[in-house]
């Protein structure tokens, strides 16, 4: 389960374990999310430990990120997508950004 997705997450009963590795469950995620205010995956790895074993789980087919999402969207929040809260930009939007804009040095990215 940990790292496939292959199973809906809205399915997956609360004590289902969806990191093997650190054998962090559903409510873990969920909890997060809703009483801890995690809105990146940073935040869900930070209070629950997910995603530091093998990482797996944490993929964009993983069910964590998927569990996080639909936890905030209950809650009427939105999951923080971006590289930091300084840069609202995924590391593909960035990307694009400097190679259009041409952009050769750090102070010219984040002016």
């Amino acid at each position: 389960m940990g790292g496939s997705s292959e199973e809906n997450a809205e399915d997956l009963s609360d004590d289902a374990v969806v990191c093997f590795c650190q054998k962090v469950t559903k409510k873990d995620i969920v909890d997060a999310a809703k009483e801890k205010d995690c809105v990146t995956m940073a935040d869900i790895k930070r209070c629950t430990t997910a995603g530091s074993g093998c990482g797996g789980c944490v993929l964009n087919t993983g069910f964590v990120p998927k569990i996080m999402k639909l936890a905030l969207e209950e809650c009427g929040k939105k999951a923080f997508t971006g590289i930091s809260p300084s840069c609202p930009f995924t590391r593909q939007e960035l990307f694009e950004i400097i190679k259009v804009k041409e952009l050769k040095t750090y102070e010219e990215v984040v002016e």
